[in-house]
């Protein structure tokens, strides 16, 4: 329970209550995942698909469009400060505060998987459609939503507790990790990014 309590202590203390951090979190779209996007299928095409993928999650509300895979049921689950309240337990006013105080950067992190996803999806069906002529329509799909997942992992992957490294889950590791999985999944991207970059511009 200690590191529980230490993490949302540091997040009420750090971005609990401020919109700059949601604002902030908000540039994740278009400054690393349109770009990384956009090095696959093309400037035009993505653009056009974040556009439709972020006018299709304000007009539905941000309802869970990724099946449960990346919002299982209850949000709070997944998140490395929102109180997880135990079976017969009412939530006390610490839990409240904790919860409001997230609103604002958990709903922001829920957006940008959600717009990942469904771009990703978008983009991801047309490209197997182009290299798999002889697919069914639902495998198609299948196999567009298995690369689009994949995507929004790697563009998104370590924001939530679930997604980062294990070493970060639990006891001091998820103290001294807090904020630190999101970075090291970035850097990750980043960096098999620069090596497919480097080997096809470098052959052998």
């Amino acid at each position: 329970q200690w590191p529980k309590k230490l993490n949302r202590f540091a997040f009420l203390w750090t971005i609990g209550f401020n919109a700059s951090s949601a604002v902030v979190n908000l540039s994740q779209i278009p400054i690393f995942i349109f770009t990384q996007l956009a090095g696959v299928h093309g400037v035009g095409e993505t653009a056009s698909a974040l556009r439709f993928a972020m006018s299709n999650v304000l007009s539905s509300g941000m309802t869970r469009l990724d099946a449960g895979v990346l919002d299982r049921g209850d949000t709070r689950s997944k998140s490395w400060v929102l109180p997880s309240i135990e079976s017969g337990r009412s939530a006390n006013v610490m839990d409240r505060v904790t919860t409001l105080s997230a609103l604002m950067f958990h709903s922001v992190e829920q957006f940008n998987r959600q717009v990942t996803m469904i771009a990703a999806y978008k983009l991801e069906l047309e490209q197997v459609r182009k290299d798999n002529a002889k697919m069914t329509t639902r495998e198609l799909q299948e196999t567009a939503a298995q690369n689009a997942l994949l995507r929004t992992q790697e563009f998104n992957g370590g924001a939530v507790l679930e997604t980062a490294a294990p070493l970060f889950q639990k006891g001091i590791g998820r103290v001294a990790g807090m904020y630190k999985g999101f970075g090291v999944q970035m850097y990750y991207t980043m960096f098999k990014s620069a090596k497919i970059a480097l080997t096809k511009e470098f052959p052998g």
